[in-house]
């Protein structure tokens, strides 16, 4: 039974002798107040447009109401976040933008959290349960009653508070953690030694299955160390990579100033995740298969096609290599 169940209505069990005093509305506001503040985890829901991706950190997610109004969502149970994370464009490449908020963790508990917010002038606490209850008080009415007391902000970083889809908090959070968080794209420089190893080692007809077995992060910065060692034996490595994007989710770069695609240098820049959308030069919009990829380089004229995660290495691709499919009979003679 969750905490607001017990103080919002749940009946005494039968065998309670006597009858309990009935508690006044206050009184019960000001026990869930209590009790919602002294748990010992809550979960809260990271903004997207401020989570690091990449190491796994994030900043709480922070709502408008219709009124205007200013709130910060906690949560009870992981998977009720996660479920509203998830609802508010929260999903970056299947991540869960969800942190823990652990009275034992020195930093990232609740009443840090809950500090800060109120600092920088978020209006409104709404604490959701394991049953679905929810309640919803004056973040400012939260502290006084549990006896907390603000950190100090100044007014220009109070001013700067952005709220929404757009929005581009101060990081006065304490990074928090993801859980469960983990980043196939970070190739390390131990593991990238290491393919680049493995591929001299390859035999021609072994290659599709060698970079089949790769990331694509793993494939794109394999092109960029057989670049430096031959232009020709990295052209023929972009041709089976290329080709294997098949079964991939591709997304096309979308620049954030002017709405259009985002391309530099005569290459249009495509994603094969939208997980660092946020984080790297532009946006992105999914894109159905690379012959609309091919389809919207040709009548944009363009030289090719600059494959990224959208953080990490880059790999131009020449339209003489998207316009051409491969197989393990018809591979190119530098391979």
């Amino acid at each position: 039974m969750s905490i607001l169940s017990k103080i919002f209505g749940n009946k005494p069990s039968d065998e309670t002798a006597q009858e309990p005093r009935k508690l006044s509305a206050q009184e019960k506001s000001e026990g869930a107040a209590r009790a919602i503040y002294a748990k010992d985890k809550v979960y809260v829901p990271l903004s997207a447009m401020q989570a690091d991706v990449s190491e796994g950190t994030g900043i709480p997610y922070i709502g408008r109401l219709k009124d205007g109004r200013t709130v910060l969502y906690l949560f009870e149970t992981y998977e009720a976040a996660r479920t509203f994370s998830d609802g508010q464009d929260g999903a970056l490449d299947g991540i869960g933008l969800v942190g823990a908020l652990d009275k034992a963790d020195q930093f990232n508990n609740l009443n840090n959290v809950l500090r800060v917010a109120h600092s920088l002038g978020i209006q409104l606490m709404e604490y959701r349960g394991q049953d679905g209850e929810h309640f919803e008080c004056a973040l400012s009415w939260l502290m006084r009653v549990n006896g907390a007391g603000s950190m100090a902000a100044s007014r220009e970083k109070m001013d700067a508070l952005s709220i929404g889809t757009d929005a581009k908090l101060p990081l006065q959070f304490h990074p928090i953690a993801i859980v469960g968080f983990s980043n196939p794209y970070k190739v390390t420089p131990a593991r990238a030694e290491e393919l680049f190893k493995q591929f001299t080692n390859v035999e021609d007809d072994e290659l599709l299955d060698f970079f089949a077995g790769n990331t694509p992060q793993e494939n794109v910065l394999l092109i960029g160390l057989v670049e430096k060692y031959s232009a020709d034996l990295a052209k023929s490595v972009k041709y089976i990579v290329w080709n294997q994007l098949a079964e991939q989710p591709l997304f096309v770069g979308i620049s954030r100033k002017e709405g259009g695609l985002y391309a530099r240098d005569g290459y249009l820049y495509l994603f094969y995740t939208d997980r660092f959308q946020h984080m790297g030069p532009a946006g992105c919009h999914p894109v159905s298969g690379k012959e609309a990829v091919l389809d919207l380089v040709r009548r944009h004229e363009l030289k090719g096609i600059a494959l990224t995660d959208g953080l990490h290495n880059m790999a131009r691709f020449e339209n003489d290599v998207i316009s051409k499919t491969v197989n393990s009979r018809n591979l190119p003679a530098s391979a």
